[in-house]
């Protein structure tokens, strides 16, 4: 039986308000203007009107722009408000659709421009851009991408940016419950505050851990971790790591205070794998305090063993 001739479908919105979805998602907040453009090309293997053995499908293929402005929401919780200038999607979609079920998969660059997430009055974490290349998604719930960028990503503490940095990861792919492999994760251009307060704690760890607390929810809503997951942990593999940047140190824990900014020329981690937990990786650290002075650091570690082992080289160049 001959197919149906194929036909198209373009759909375009204009300043879609999202406050009329706020229920749906149910979520306490949402706000925000959406507009899209939808160019979609479909066929039928037959007409629907004629009684045949043969089963109905539909196969569809559609480029799809969309951009989100002046996005405003909160989470069902009501912890995080989250804001964001602009968001955009640029892409395609293949699926076919049958008695088997739905086959999809997407592709496309997306990207997040001017965002903060608020606990309250309080700034947790904001980036003036965070772009993704050559992401791909589908039905096997597989998950890729060529780089992920994130300029001036800023993790705030008590009073100002507690850290500033770029990131990006190279060559993601990501198989949910079994294998999530990277390609190379830098941080560049660190700007970052390493304060000890009175009580001698390090006050990063504190601001990490607060902006860990304010996105995980709690065990009712995620439920207990799988017997299998438990056995068959997901398997990690990064090509490498490398960072650069400048941090300022002040432990105010003792009288007077001490300070001293600390420059990271170079900070290198090899190949590290979760199924060669054993193979040691290289790390390597090149830093200045001054002029005069410089600590340098030639180590290997097995960081995924059950007893991670470490043997280094430092030098201290004053």
């Amino acid at each position: 039986m001959a197919d149906e001739p194929p036909f198209e479908v373009k759909l375009q919105i204009t300043s879609l308000s999202l406050t009329d979805f706020q229920k749906l998602a149910g979520l306490p907040e949402l706000d925000g203007r959406v507009n899209a453009t939808i160019d979609l090309h479909g066929k039928l293997n037959r007409s629907p009107l004629i009684d045949s053995d043969d089963p109905l499908g539909l196969s569809i293929t559609a480029d799809i722009s969309v951009t989100v402005t002046d996005l405003s929401a909160q989470d069902p919780a009501g912890v995080i408000q989250l804001g964001v200038h602009e968001t955009s999607w640029q892409g395609s979609l293949e699926a076919t659709v049958s008695e088997a079920g739905t086959q999809y998969s997407m592709m496309g660059d997306l990207s997040v421009s001017s965002a903060a997430a608020r606990q309250g009055e309080t700034t947790v974490i904001g980036w003036n851009k965070a772009t993704i290349t050559g992401l791909s998604l589908d039905s096997a719930q597989n998950i890729g991408f060529s780089e992920l960028g994130f300029r001036g990503l800023k993790l705030f503490g008590k009073e100002s940016p507690a850290l500033e940095t770029t990131l990006t990861i190279t060559d993601l792919s990501l198989v949910p419950g079994q294998t999530v492999n990277l390609n190379k994760v830098d941080l560049s251009n660190i700007r970052g505050n390493l304060l000890i307060n009175e009580n001698g704690e390090l006050e990063l760890l504190e601001d990490i851990n607060n902006l860990s607390n304010a996105f995980l929810l709690d065990e009712e809503s995620t439920g207990a971790v799988s017997a299998e997951e438990e056995t068959n942990p997901m398997a990690i593999s990064l090509g490498g790591f490398s960072a650069n940047g400048t941090l300022l140190f002040k432990d105010s824990s003792i009288s007077p205070a001490f300070q001293q900014e600390i420059t990271l020329e170079e900070i290198s981690l090899g190949t590290v794998n979760s199924a060669q937990a054993d193979n040691p990786t290289d790390v390597k650290i090149r830093s200045s305090l001054d002029e005069y002075s410089r600590i340098d650091i030639d180590a290997s570690t097995t960081l995924l063993a059950v007893k991670p082992d470490i043997s280094s080289a430092i030098t201290d160049k004053q």
